[in-house]
């Protein structure tokens, strides 16, 4: 079975195994300010790391952390560690008090050993064992090339240079002549000199010989194990138990009070007795199952025990997520959301980061004048696309949704689209000297513009047919297509084309255009063509105008700057401009979209959008001022790498498009809400963005003489505190009242 893509894109990354990254990335992820943006990163560390640790001069017990820091951070296939020092001090007190002199101990699933350290120290006079399905990590040198074979399943990873890939193929046994890289932490090595870990499956493992006491610390749990498999370890387990022997079951989550849970299970002919439990171990729910009749022996402790409440404590990322920002716990909906939200996040950063590598890329090869044609020409063909588009794809997310009505829906959309296209490229190739002169660009770059907004338009129509049909991952992969078809598309073009802005024209084309064929095929092939009734398509081409009129709106908020620029000022200034909105106003439109993806077509289907409307805006409230600051680091690293000799970094610049992006994205969510009333709050759409649209387009025709790059970014400052303004007065005439 192939494996799934979305767990080896979550689980691979760029990957440095170096020792100070190493360290200031687990600093990082203590800090609320950069744990976010860092996890974005999907920064990977490999077990070479654990090689550098031991032969690293630190002390044993900084080794002996980092060391265990480390192994939580390894993915391979399905498998994963999970490590620290004195994780379960209940279980390991009520261990003591069962071993006796000569007893042998056993610790299953100790990753690194170091969760067994206590009972090294304490048990002096008994046999300890420590155990793991993996007791370290086999690996093969091939050319540049490290592949890793995970000793549980075979799973293979492969680490580039600077790339860790995650592939979790079936790659069978590691071959005879493959290295190994323990698994054991250095502290246990030199603290306990006869200590290792030794192979046992506690499904399929038989021991040297059967223990006094197993301890089975954070495996056996509802997260990856089914109440069969289960069942299957926990007999196998009382099959390596003497006579009378004990078995402890535990887990550690902030659910159970102190952290902790545990059973403990005594051997009786055979069968397993619970004798005592602890803070309510999740698996007791299983336990008291028929399914386990014939394993446990009825017990009074069996009969009176009971799960903890089925509350995280914040374990779940999801739910962390939500309380944090929202300072409530989230319901069904609100899981769901923050799920498909988790996943286009991802996916949109990944495409993100590829693109912006390759904008870098474009403004340090091509210089500043080069890279400011890219915005002008960017800028008119956003001044094209909306006659192309005209709305289309926000009606079939509104329209479409439904599952009865989207074939219609479609239909309709890709038919009006195509007439739309047809007529626009019409008439610019007609017109094309008066539309040059009044965009105040050649008609070479007229010509490109229009390919631009051609393959723009059909990129977007595609995009709202995959969000209206709830399929938010393959909506997050066309974006990472599109990131590496750009790429691509973009390096050929300068090996053949040389370093001119058509190279990177061509590339969007490329990308915008070949992602959205691709997906108009794709929806072509399978539509069961039908026109909507008379009604359903006359709002949909309402909803449509009032979009399209938006969108017009809209392109002088966001679009309109790069002509501006180009009338007032050199193109050097142009292509500064363009770095700084790179850094900045493209990210939170990238971000906004990201967001908007699955909250336009939820907040559509919610049936209390004021209580969205609240928690989105304590969520914003808590983290605008970390994004301010994450917005100053990335336009300080984009400009340094294009080159502080052709940008220059100027912090009340960098300043004000930080503010810029915030307000931005603090806007495009809060918008989402509104907007997704319907054609009532369309109306309120098309006046903001028409507003919205003139302000900016005054505020730079008087700002960028006077102030020059910094006028651009004022007036868009200017014009969101507006449209913030406007949008929190009119949200009473448009939310819908509470519902309980």
């Amino acid at each position: 079975m192939l494996p799934d893509i979305k767990q080896i894109m979550l689980r691979s990354g760029p990957c440095f195994d170096s020792l100070p990254l190493l360290r200031l990335y687990l600093a990082a992820l203590g800090s609320p300010v950069l744990k976010w943006p860092l996890i974005l990163l999907r920064l990977k560390f490999t077990p070479d790391i654990l090689e550098e640790i031991r032969a690293s001069g630190l002390p044993l017990e900084e080794k002996a952390r980092l060391f265990s820091s480390a192994m939580t951070l390894f993915r391979s296939g399905s498998a994963y560690k999970t490590t620290a020092a004195g994780r379960s001090p209940l279980t390991d007190r009520a261990v003591l008090e069962k071993v006796k002199p000569g007893a042998l101990l056993v610790e299953t699933g100790v990753s690194d050993g170091i969760s067994a350290a206590g009972l090294l120290s304490s048990a002096k006079d008994a046999q300890i064992l420590l155990s793991d399905r993996q007791t370290g990590f086999r690996y093969q040198d091939r050319g540049p090339a490290r592949f890793f074979y995970n000793n549980e399943n075979g799973a293979l990873s492969l680490k580039l240079p600077g790339f860790y890939l995650c592939a979790g193929l079936d790659a069978g046994t590691a071959p005879e002549s493959a290295g190994t890289i323990k698994a054991l932490n250095p502290l246990i090595a030199e603290t306990f000199p006869g200590a290792e870990i030794i192979p046992f499956d506690i499904f399929t493992g038989s021991l040297p010989r059967k223990a006094d006491v197993i301890k089975c610390a954070n495996v056996l749990s509802n997260i990856g194990f089914t109440p069969e498999e289960m069942l299957g370890a926990l007999a196998n387990l009382a099959r390596n138990l003497a006579p009378e022997g004990w078995l402890f079951v535990c887990q550690n989550n902030a659910r159970y009070k102190d952290g902790e849970a545990y059973l403990a299970l005594e051997e009786s002919g055979g069968r397993l007795v619970l004798r005592e439990e602890v803070n309510g171990h999740e698996i007791i729910e299983h336990l008291r199952s028929p399914l386990f009749a014939g394993l446990l022996a009825p017990s009074p402790e069996l009969d009176a025990a009971r799960p903890a409440p089925p509350f995280d404590g914040g374990q779940s990322l999801l739910h962390s997520i939500f309380r944090r920002l929202a300072g409530e716990h989230p319901g069904e909906g609100g899981v769901e959301f923050l799920r498909h939200l988790s996943w286009i996040g991802v996916s949109f950063a990944v495409a993100k980061v590829i693109s912006a590598l390759v904008n870098i890329a474009a403004g340090k090869m091509l210089g500043p004048a080069e890279y400011g044609k890219i915005n002008v020409l960017v800028s008119a063909g956003a001044a094209i696309s909306p006659f192309i588009i005209a709305g289309l794809n926000n009606s079939v997310i509104r329209y479409g949704v439904e599952e009865r009505d989207r074939n219609s829906v479609f239909t309709a959309a890709g038919a009006i689209f195509l007439a739309l296209a047809l007529a626009a490229t019409g008439t610019v190739l007609f017109f094309r000297q008066g539309i040059s002169a009044l965009l105040g660009i050649p008609p070479d770059m007229l010509g490109l513009a229009l390919c631009y907004a051609l393959a723009t338009a059909l990129f977007l129509l595609t995009s709202g047919f995959l969000q209206a049909s709830g399929k938010f991952s393959r909506r997050g992969l066309s974006e990472i297509a599109f990131s590496a078809i750009l790429s691509a598309a973009f390096f050929l073009g300068i090996y053949n084309l040389g370093r001119t802005y058509e190279t990177m024209v061509y590339a969007y084309v490329a990308g915008f255009g070949g992602v959205g064929l691709f997906w108009l095929v794709k929806f072509a092939s399978s539509l069961r063509y039908s026109f909507p009734a008379k009604e359903k398509l006359r709002a949909l081409v309402k909803y449509s105008a009032y979009s399209f009129g938006g969108g017009l709106g809209y392109y002088l908020m966001l679009n309109v700057q790069g002509l501006i620029l180009n009338a007032f000022l050199a193109p050097e200034e142009v292509g500064l401009y363009a770095a700084y909105n790179t850094a900045t106003i493209g990210i939170a439109a990238y971000l906004g979209y990201a967001i908007g993806t699955v909250l336009f077509p939820k907040a559509s289907a919610s049936t209390n959008r004021r209580r969205l409307w609240e928690m989105t805006v304590k969520g914003w409230a808590r983290l605008s001022p970390a994004l301010i600051i994450f917005f100053i680091l990335v336009q300080a690293a984009v400009l340094s790498l294009m080159g502080r000799h052709q940008y220059q970094l100027r912090p009340a610049l960098m300043l004000y498009f930080a503010l810029c992006g915030t307000l931005m994205l603090v806007h495009s969510s809060l918008a989402q809400i509104v907007y997704s009333e319907g054609v009532k709050a369309s109306r309120l759409s098309w006046l903001m963005a028409w507003g919205g649209g003139l302000v900016n387009f005054t505020a730079c025709l008087l700002l960028i003489p006077v102030f020059r790059v910094s006028g651009a970014a004022m007036a868009f400052i200017l014009t969101y505190v507006f449209l913030l303004a406007w949008l929190w007065k009119a949200k009473d005439s448009y939310l819908q009242p509470d519902l309980k």
